[in-house]
């Protein structure tokens, strides 16, 4: 069975990361990221991207419909280069 975690809503980038490394120290599949107003569910995958070395990441929600198309584009751009 594949184990995943979901990490919803805001708070701290910082304690989110340290939580992903645990996760996948223990050996967790996938962590989820999603948005809510004032967080950005790409910019956390990212942070925990740039954590963890092992576990997949996703974003379960990722609101388009404030972002232009040219815009998301570019932030699924940049955090893809950047891991």
């Amino acid at each position: 069975m594949k184990l995943s975690m979901v990490f919803a809503g805001g708070g701290p980038i910082a304690v989110q990361r340290e939580l992903a490394v645990a996760a996948d120290e223990a050996g967790l599949y996938r962590l989820w990221t999603t948005e809510s107003l004032g967080s950005d569910g790409l910019l956390r995958a990212m942070a925990i991207g740039l954590a963890t070395s092992r576990i997949r990441i996703g974003t379960g929600i990722a609101y388009t419909f404030p972002r232009l198309p040219l815009h998301a584009a570019a932030a699924v751009a940049e955090v893809a280069d950047a891991l």
